[in-house]
């Protein structure tokens, strides 16, 4: 990460350099985060593009908000990691 577009990097103990919300969050829930733990949108919408052309959505149309919130939660982003059933189909 860029220091002059991000600010301060926050390093994790496997070494991922993450925006400085996630040393706030290990401290404030006081856990030790991973790398894994830090998903980019960029990650997330790779993602469902890649589902999306393999055919996993059948043809129908992806909403960028509902599925992209359900790929992150499915990720397990943060120390939670219940998973979650998938969103309705509109």
């Amino acid at each position: 990460m860029n220091p002059f577009q991000h600010g301060e990097v926050f390093v994790t103990a496997d070494g991922t350099e993450a925006d400085l919300d996630i040393g706030h969050y290990e401290q404030f829930l006081d856990v030790e985060l991973s790398g894994a733990a830090n998903a980019t949108t960029g990650q997330v919408y790779s993602t469902v593009i890649a589902k999306e052309q393999r055919g996993d959505y059948l043809g129908d149309t992806v909403q960028v908000i509902p599925r992209t919130w359900w790929m992150r939660s499915r990720r397990g982003c943060g120390p939670r990691r219940t998973p979650r059933a998938a969103p309705p189909r509109t």
